[in-house]
Parts: structure tokens; C-alpha cells; sequence
């Protein structure tokens, strides 16, 4: 969005021509689009379903649906969040005090963090997609193991992980497979019949996911997992409309 189009945003919130009510359909369509966008690229650009099998068809169309719900969920959150600095100490700000917080805020939900979300997008598809392929293989590389870039950069969860082998079918991918945070850079390795499983088991995991990303992007075939804050925080008035995602266009 333009400055001049946050600009109007703002406004518009502040006189509640925007509201939980009335949300802004332009700001959906602006980070769905990048988070469909963020799939697409993690599949590999395959956006033309006869060059998929109907397992990657099924896939994406399943991943692409969970980005529109948090695209929807994502805006009512910041509109939410935007609303919520009307008031300071019991009085409604000036305008001018208003906008200066509210385009702070803005660029904190819709550029900072959808710059995560887009890689995450981009990485729990990638994943889900490996994650295709280890299933259909499996019979040939009956195992996986955990495969950690080690840096000052890695997480306590993965560094844990790292050399940890199974077999594809063990629950312990159910919460462990990749992604395990925000920018996550770990891959699932498969392996051969000759392989040997660890025997560690996840519930002597000293360190655990975020509850965000407690799942597998392959099998639950989501981006964002329903655990995340943006769908947690919506009121419960509201739910209902998070089924229909707020009356949003699908983004495609």
C-alpha cells in the first residue's frame, strides 16, 4: 500500500468508517496476496495444475485456503490493535497523536512481521512439499533425520534436533518436522532401509516449538496452525466470522 492509502487507513479507522465491523479489504488482499505468493514459491512456482499430481493439487489448494483465513484473521487482528490506541488514560487521543502510534503499528504487523510470515509461507510450504515426496518414497528411504545448520544463529529446539533419526512414520514428526520457528533453516534428510533410529523420543525433548508451530506442515497441510495468536485472539462474537473469513475474496 502506497503511503498516502496507510494514510487514508488511518483515518478511516479513526473515524470508524473501519471497524470489526467493516474491515478493510484492501489491506487483506495485500497480505494474502504476498502470503499466496510465499506458497507458490515454496511448491516450487507450479501454478498450473495440470503439471501437478492430484496429491500436489490437493496440497496447495489446501495451503492456499489456510493463508486466506490468516490473511482475514491477520487483518481483523490489526485493525483490533489499531483500535486499541484510540484510548490513552481513558481519553481519546488527537488524531495527530493517533496516526503517528497508528502508523507505527502499521508497519510493525504489515511490514516487519508479514516479511516473517512471507518466509514462513515460503519455508512451510517448501516443507510441506518435501514432505510429499518423503511419504510417496518411503518404502525406499524408510527414514528421516533431522539435519540442523549449526551457527550462532540456531535455535535451543533445533539444536537438540539435530542428527536425530526415525522412521517417516514415528509421531515424533508429528510435532518435531520442520519448521520449528520463525525462519527456520532445518531440512528432513531421508534415508535408506539400513539406517538406525535414535532413541530419543519427543517427550524427553528438553526444549520444545512454539505452539505456533507444534505440527507438520506436510500432513496437517497448513502454513499456520489454528494455535496461532491472530486466530486465538479473535472474540469469540467474531468466530463465526472467521468461517466465512470475514466475507474476503478468496486470493489465489
Amino acid at each position: 500500500m502506497t503511503p498516502e492509502e496507510i494514510d487514508k487507513l488511518i483515518e478511516q479507522i479513526y473515524n470508524d468508517e473501519v471497524n470489526l465491523d467493516q474491515l478493510p479489504e484492501n489491506v487483506y488482499t495485500m497480505i494474502t496476496t504476498k502470503l499466496v505468493d510465499g506458497v507458490y514459491e515454496g511448491l516450487g512456482n507450479i501454478k498450473i495444475l495440470d503439471e501437478m499430481t492430484a496429491r500436489k493439487v490437493d496440497l496447495s489448494q489446501k495451503l492456499i485456503n489456510n493463508v486466506n483465513l490468516f490473511g482475514g484473521a491477520k487483518t481483523f487482528n490489526y485493525v483490533m490493535s489499531t483500535e486499541g490506541l484510540m484510548v490513552q488514560n481513558g481519553k481519546v487521543v488527537p488524531f495527530d497523536e493517533f496516526k503517528d502510534m497508528a502508523r507505527q503499528l502499521y508497519d510493525l504487523h504489515n511490514v516487519t512481521w508479514l516479511a516473517s510470515e512471507y518466509n514462513t509461507a515460503i519455508n512451510q510450504a517448501n516443507q510441506a512439499n518435501e514432505w510429499d515426496d518423503i511419504e510417496a518414497n518411503k518404502e525406499f528411504q524408510p527414514f528421516l533425520k533431522y539435519n540442523t545448520i549449526i551457527d550462532e544463529n540456531t535455535s535451543d529446539v533445533c539444536r537438540q534436533l539435530d542428527g536425530i533419526v526415525k522412521r517417516v512414520d514415528d509421531p515424533f514428526w508429528n510435532t518435531f518436522a520442520p519448521s520449528n520457528h520463525y525462519n527456520c533453516r532445518c531440512q528432513l534428510d531421508p534415508l535408506g532401509p539400513r539406517a538406525v533410529p535414535s532413541n530419543v523420543k519427543a517427550k524427553e525433548m528438553k526444549f520444545q516449538p512454539d505452539k505456533t508451530f507444534k505440527l507438520n506442515p506436510g500432513k496437517n497441510k497448513v502454513i499456520f496452525s489454528e494455535k496461532h495468536p491472530y486466530f486465538e485472539s479473535i472474540p469469540k462474537n467474531y468466530k463465526g466470522q472467521l468461517i466465512i473469513n470475514f466475507g474476503f475474496p478468496k486470493i489465489k
